[in-house]
C-alpha cells in the first residue's frame, strides 16, 4: 500500500544519515524524496572523514567516510559536480575547511623543530617509569631524550621537509593565482543555494604523515601555526561571495578565530546583518580586560550590526583545552557586547531587542558589568553559564539571577564559581569557590528555584545508560550505588552536584 509522498517525506526525516543512504537506493521515488534530508548540510572539508573500520584478512582497516577531499585551489571541480548533481540546491548548511597552505609554513616548521624544550608537553609525553628517573643534572630522563630526539629530527628530516616545502609553495602560488576564480566559483554555488541558512568554518588539519614526517600530533603545527587567521580569511571570501550572489544566511558558527586576525568590510556587515544565531569561541579574551586594550572592537562592531535579529548567542562555544580559563584576570563583557561613549569613552551594554538564548563559559567576569548587560535584554528566556567565575567581591550567583529580566524563565549554571576565598584573592578561578547549587539554594527572595525535576532526569538518565551497557547484570545491587539505597545515593549526588537548572518561580 502506498502512501503520500509528504508522509513518507515525515517518517524519512526521523532516519540517521546512514539509513537515509539505503532508503534512498531502493528505489527511484525514495532516491528523490530523501536527496533533501541527504544533502540537508555537505561538509567540504581538506581531510578525509573517519569512517567505518572491519576486519578484512586478520587486520583491521578503516575506510574512508567521505568520497572525496577539497582543496581551495581547486575548489570549482567540486562545485561544478555539486550542481551537475543537483545537490546544492538541497543544502541547508555549509561546513567549511578545505585543504589550505599558508605561505611560509616550513619556515616557522623548522623553527618548531629547533626549540630545545617543550616541557610541558614532553612531560605530559612521557609514559615508561624510567622516563622519570633523574640524571645527572637533576633532569628528568625522559624530558632530555625528547629534547635530543626534537633537535636531531632537522637532519634526519631535512629531504623530506623540502620535498614538502617545494609542494607547499607550488600550492601557494596556485591559490594566490586563482583566488579572483576561487571568489566567482562560490558566488556561482551560493546563487544555487536558495535554501541555505548556515555556515560553519572550521580550521583544517594538515596531516604531515602524508609527506613521511614524524607526525607528532600538536595543534599549532597542524593548524600551521595560522593562530586562527585561516578562519578569519574563509569568513572574508564566504561572506563577499554571499553578498555578491545576493545571499543571506541566518546561523553562524566560529569555533576558532583570534582577535588580533579580525578585519571588518561591507561584506561582512552584511553578513552579520541577518544572522538569528551566532555561536563563536576567542583563543584570546585578553582585550575583555580593563586595559585600554582596542584589539576586540572590530568584532564588537560586527555583533553591533547582527544585534537587531539575533536570537541565539554563544561566546566561547568551544575551547582547545578544557575548560581553558585564564590564568588571571577580571573580563568586562560590556567590551565585546557593548558600544563607546564619547567624549568620556565608557562602554554602554549592548541591547540585543530579539535576543532569546545566551550561552557563555570559561570566563573570569567583572560582576556588576554582567549584571548592567543581562538586565538589558528585554525578551531574554534562557541564560547558560558554564565555567563562568564572578571575580567581584559580594556578588554571588543569586545576585546574577535576580537581575535577569522578567522574560527569563530558565537559566543553567554548570561547573562555575563565586566568591573569592579572601578578600585580597587574586582574580584566578582556583582562588573563587566553586558553586555547588544544591548545597547553596537560592534564597527564596531571588525569584528562582532548583528545577529537581530536571536533575531527577539526569539520574533517571544515567541509570539508563547503566542498564544500557549491561552493568545491572554484571555488578551485584551493593556495588551499583557504593553500597548505598539507589535513594541514598541520588541524595550523595545531588549534594555533590556541581550543575543545576533553575526555573522562575
Amino acid at each position: 500500500m502506498e502512501l503520500p509522498e509528504e508522509l513518507y517525506l515525515e517518517i524519512f526525516s526521523y532516519l540517521p544519515q546512514h539509513h537515509l543512504r539505503l532508503v534512498s537506493r531502493t528505489c527511484r521515488t525514495f532516491a528523490t524524496l530523501t536527496k533533501p534530508l541527504m544533502f540537508q548540510t555537505i561538509h567540504l572539508d581538506g581531510s578525509a572523514q573517519t569512517g567505518f573500520g572491519r576486519v578484512e584478512d586478520g587486520q583491521y582497516k578503516i575506510h574512508p567516510g567521505r568520497s572525496r577531499t577539497v582543496e581551495l585551489g581547486s575548489l570549482e571541480s567540486t562545485v561544478d559536480e555539486l550542481l551537475a548533481l543537483d545537490i546544492a540546491r538541497h543544502v541547508r548548511k555549509l561546513k567549511f575547511s578545505p585543504t589550505y597552505y599558508v605561505d611560509g609554513f616550513w619556515s616557522s616548521y623548522r623553527r618548531w623543530l629547533e626549540r630545545e624544550q617543550d616541557y610541558e608537553a614532553d612531560f605530559h609525553n612521557m609514559y615508561e617509569e624510567e622516563e622519570f628517573e633523574e640524571d645527572s643534572e637533576g633532569e628528568y630522563v625522559g624530558i632530555r631524550r625528547r629534547a635530543e630526539a626534537r633537535l636531531a629530527r632537522p637532519g634526519k628530516e631535512r629531504n623530506l621537509i623540502e620535498q614538502a616545502e617545494a609542494i607547499w609553495v607550488s600550492k601557494v602560488e596556485e591559490q594566490r593565482e586563482r583566488a579572483d576564480e576561487i571568489s566567482a566559483v562560490l558566488v556561482k554555488l551560493f546563487a544555487h543555494m536558495p535554501s541555505l541558512k548556515a555556515i560553519e568554518i572550521q580550521e583544517w588539519h594538515c596531516d604531515l604523515s602524508d609527506y613521511g614526517i614524524v607526525d607528532d600530533y600538536d595543534n599549532e603545527v597542524s593548524e600551521q601555526f595560522s593562530g586562527c587567521r585561516t578562519t578569519w580569511k574563509h569568513l572574508e571570501l564566504l561572506s563577499s561571495a554571499l553578498q555578491a550572489s545576493n545571499s543571506r544566511i541566518q546561523s553562524l558558527v566560529l569555533p576558532k578565530i583570534h582577535p588580533s586576525s579580525i578585519t571588518t568590510s561591507a561584506a561582512l556587515e552584511h553578513m552579520f546583518s541577518s544572522l538569528t544565531t551566532l555561536s563563536f569561541n576567542a583563543e584570546s579574551v585578553d582585550f575583555l580586560l580593563e586595559s585600554q586594550n582596542n584589539e576586540g572592537s572590530l568584532l564588537a562592531s560586527l555583533i553591533c550590526h547582527a544585534s537587531q535579529t539575533l536570537q541565539t548567542l554563544e561566546f566561547r562555544n568551544i575551547t582547545t583545552s578544557h575548560p581553558q580559563l585564564p590564568d588571571v584576570g577580571e573580563h568586562y563583557i560590556e567590551k565585546l557586547f557593548g558600544s563607546v561613549s564619547a567624549p568620556v569613552s565608557t562602554y554602554t551594554p549592548l541591547v540585543f531587542p530579539a535576543l532569546k538564548t545566551l550561552k557563555l563559559r570559561s570566563l573570569l567576569l567583572e560582576t556588576p558589568s554582567l549584571i548592567d548587560f543581562l538586565s538589558q535584554q528585554p525578551k531574554l528566556q534562557y541564560a547558560h553559564f558554564e565555567y563562568v567565575y564572578l571575580t567581584s567581591i559580594g556578588y554571588k550567583w543569586h545576585n546574577v539571577a535576580q537581575k535577569l529580566p522578567p522574560s527569563c524563565n530558565k537559566l543553567y549554571i554548570g561547573r562555575c564559581g563565586h566568591e573569592k576565598w579572601a578578600l585580597n584573592s587574586p582574580a584566578a578561578y582556583n582562588h573563587i569557590k566553586p558553586f555547588l547549587p544544591f548545597k547553596e539554594e537560592f534564597p527564596s527572595t531571588s525569584g528562582w528555584r532548583l528545577n529537581e525535576l530536571a536533575f531527577q532526569r539526569e539520574m533517571d538518565d544515567d541509570l539508563q545508560r547503566q542498564l544500557d551497557a549491561g552493568m545491572a547484570g554484571v555488578l551485584p545491587p551493593d556495588q551499583m550505588y557504593m553500597g548505598k539505597t539507589r535513594e541514598e545515593w541520588v541524595a550523595m549526588m545531588r549534594l555533590a552536584s556541581d550543575h543545576a537548572e533553575f526555573e522562575r518561580i
